[in-house]
């Protein structure tokens, strides 16, 4: 087993699929969120599979095979009758003619079961709320009573739908979430992240006015667009804006009137991306200028909010906010709160949710410093670290609702 390095796959290869490198005599096969690449002479030279949406990715490849129904894929499997590739848009086996060609086959059965466990040893070891365990371990990960946080609650301002349809990846990536530096590794992200392929129809999240269409920050094709709907709180009133960066391909234009679900671009990696990604932001501002929205030599915005508490949660899952504060009452910046648990995405999974520093802005309603959406039904014991002390609360997250929770010691 080697770790195939950002220098050898290039930035739109970054986020590999679960058990997604395998090897099958001298190939190797690297599954990620952008297609699969495989090399037959150990990293010497690459050939890249893609789908047939958008411009082809090649990567380190100097060829690319249009075999796939989406590039997304979720995982893949060496067999005697070729590689068995699970991707959003279906199940294909992908193997070589008689003619030494290449053929992708529709599978009509899936075929991979879930996976949670892996054996290490001879153990089967398996994912669990605090990390990996034994199977056979059966002891609570937290074996104490906690504070119960407050009664799940209907949002205030869940208004608005995806910018991904569902039958793409129409979840956001839990690595970089709003707020967060990715544990200390980069600046505070302003938005929130969709890891789909270049060409994936990119959706107006609702109604409003086209506020700007062309290149913003190191060249991203950007789309701003200023919603009907506005914000009435704390004696003033607030217009919303949406930001839709490191598009392929623009398909609206300035002053164009647009509806929830409208197409308005195509996913891609312009500007300053590692790969191919929908960057999604929702601002909150006094003002209906579109000049402080988009600014190509502002990285931090002022009137960012975290687009977790405007989205409509996904299907069976809530929304969890709250505060973290030290003694005195004092909000505190990057700590790290651990215990809930999310399935999906696989390819960025979550670790932990960090609240916001000095460059996130708190919802205006909600006065939050830290926010996610999309957590499963069910109750969780949730613990974080201040001043030195770990301070712990027990959370029930119900379907569409929001669970205000305040940590302090």
């Amino acid at each position: 087993w080697r770790n195939w390095t950002f220098q050898q796959l290039g930035p739109e290869w970054q986020y590999v699929a679960p058990s997604g490198i395998v090897t099958s005599g001298d190939t190797t096969w690297v599954a990620t969120a952008d297609g699969i690449q495989f090399t037959t002479n150990d990293g010497t030279s690459w050939t890249a599979i893609v789908d047939s949406t958008g411009p082809i990715s090649l990567g380190p490849a100097d060829t690319a095979l249009r075999l796939l129904p989406n590039e997304y894929v979720q995982r893949i499997s060496a067999t005697r009758r070729g590689l068995v590739v699970s991707a959003l848009g279906g199940n294909v086996r992908l193997r070589r003619g008689r003619a030494g060609e290449w053929q992708s086959q529709r599978l009509s059965f899936a075929p991979f079961a879930p996976l949670n466990g892996a054996l290490i040893g001879g153990a089967l070891i398996k994912g669990r709320p605090c990390g990996l365990r034994p199977a056979a371990d059966t002891v609570p990960c937290i074996n104490r009573r906690a504070p119960s946080a407050g009664t799940p609650r209907w949002p205030q301002t869940s208004w608005f739908i995806r910018p991904i349809a569902p039958e793409y990846n129409d979840k956001i990536d839990q690595t970089y979430r709003y707020g967060s530096t990715m544990g200390g590794n980069f600046q505070e992200h302003q938005g929130v992240e969709f890891n789909d392929p270049d060409g994936t129809p990119v959706r107006a999240i609702g109604s409003g006015v086209v506020a700007y269409a062309g290149p913003a920050e190191a060249g991203a094709l950007t789309v701003a667009i200023r919603h009907d709907t506005t914000l009435s709180a704390d004696r003033a009133h607030r217009h919303i804006f949406s930001t839709y960066y490191h598009n392929s391909e623009l398909r609206v234009r300035g002053g164009q009137r647009v509806s929830a679900g409208d197409v308005i671009a195509l996913v891609g990696n312009t500007g300053r991306a590692t790969n191919d990604h929908l960057h999604l932001e929702i601002h909150v501002a006094p003002t209906t200028d579109v000049r402080p929205i988009v600014d190509s030599l502002e990285r931090f915005p002022a009137y960012t909010t975290n687009p977790e508490l405007w989205l409509k949660p996904l299907p069976g899952t809530g929304i969890v906010a709250g505060q973290v504060l030290d003694h005195a009452g004092r909000l505190v910046a990057q700590a790290r709160i651990y215990g809930l648990v999310k399935l999906e995405p696989q390819e960025t999974p979550l670790s932990f949710v960090e609240t916001y520093g000095t460059h996130a802005h708190a919802h205006p309603v909600y006065l939050e410093n830290f926010a996610i959406g999309d957590v499963p039904e069910g109750t969780y014991v949730l613990g974080t670290e201040i001043a030195g002390r770990q301070v712990y609360r027990e959370v029930m997250v119900e379907a569409g609702k929001l669970t205000w929770v305040v940590f302090k010691p």
